[in-house]
C-alpha cells in the first residue's frame, strides 16, 4: 500500500490532475484509520487549449503557455514550477488564505501556533515528489502526517477512533476502539490557483527574458 499523501499532479505537455490516497481521519489525531478508508478523488483534469491571456491566468491557459515552450527549455521550466509551486502552497499556511479566499477562522483562539500550524509538520511536509519535462507532481503528508486531505477539502462523516490512552488530571486512562462523527472546515492550501498561475507564467517570462540577455 502506498503512503497517505495529498499531491497535485501538473503536467506540462498533457493533463494537469491532482488526487488524494489518504484515510479519513479525525482533524486532531495523528492515527492512522484503517485500510477500508482510503479513498482516492480526483478534482481536476484540464485539457489543453491555445491561450487567451486575461488578468488571470486559469489552468487551461496556463497548461497551454507551457506548453507552447521550445522542448529545451521544458526542463528549466519544470524546475521552476516545482519549485513557485512548493513556495506558494507553503505560503497559504501564513496567509491563512488560498487564491486570495482567507481560511474560516478557528472558534477559539489557538494558546499556541496558528491556524493549522502547530508543529508545522503538514506545511512543512509539502514538497516535489516528482519533477520531470512532462510532469511536475507536488505531495503533502506523510505516515505521520496523514490528514492532509481532511484539511485541504474538509470532511463531514463517520470516521473509526482506534483504542488508545488519553492523559488526564487523574492519570491515564484507556480509550476503547469507537466511531463517531467528524466535521472538519475546508481549509485548501493546495489546488488549482489563479495566483499561482500568474505567479509560474511570470517566472517563466522572466527566466527567457534572462536568457536573450546573456
Amino acid at each position: 500500500m502506498s503512503a497517505p499523501f495529498l499531491r497535485v499532479d501538473v503536467g506540462l505537455r498533457c493533463q494537469i490532475s491532482a488526487y488524494y490516497r489518504v484515510p479519513i481521519t479525525r482533524e486532531d489525531t495523528l492515527r492512522d484509520c484503517s485500510r477500508s478508508q482510503h479513498c482516492i478523488a480526483k478534482i481536476l483534469i484540464i485539457s489543453i487549449k491555445q491561450p487567451k491571456f486575461d488578468k488571470k491566468m486559469n489552468l487551461r491557459e496556463l497548461e497551454a503557455y507551457l506548453s507552447s515552450l521550445p522542448d529545451k527549455l521544458m526542463g528549466d521550466a519544470a524546475e521552476i514550477v516545482a519549485e513557485t509551486a512548493t513556495e506558494y502552497f507553503k505560503e497559504t499556511f501564513r496567509k491563512k488564505a488560498f487564491d486570495g479566499n482567507p481560511w474560516t477562522p478557528a472558534r477559539t483562539a489557538k494558546k499556541r501556533g496558528s491556524l493549522l500550524v502547530d508543529s508545522g509538520a503538514m506545511m512543512n511536509s509539502i514538497r516535489p515528489l516528482v519533477v520531470s519535462p512532462h510532469r511536475v507532481v507536488i505531495a503533502a503528508g506523510n505516515q505521520k502526517v496523514t490528514y492532509a486531505k481532511v484539511h485541504n477539502e474538509g470532511y463531514d462523516g463517520e470516521v473509526q477512533v482506534p483504542a488508545h490512552s488519553r492523559r488526564t488530571k487523574r492519570g491515564s486512562t484507556t480509550v476503547k476502539a469507537h466511531s463517531r462523527t467528524a466535521h472538519v472546515i475546508q481549509r485548501q492550501f493546495m489546488g488549482d490557483s489563479e495566483e499561482l498561475n500568474d505567479r509560474i507564467k511570470g517566472r517563466i517570462v522572466d527566466y527567457i527574458k534572462s536568457l536573450t540577455n546573456e
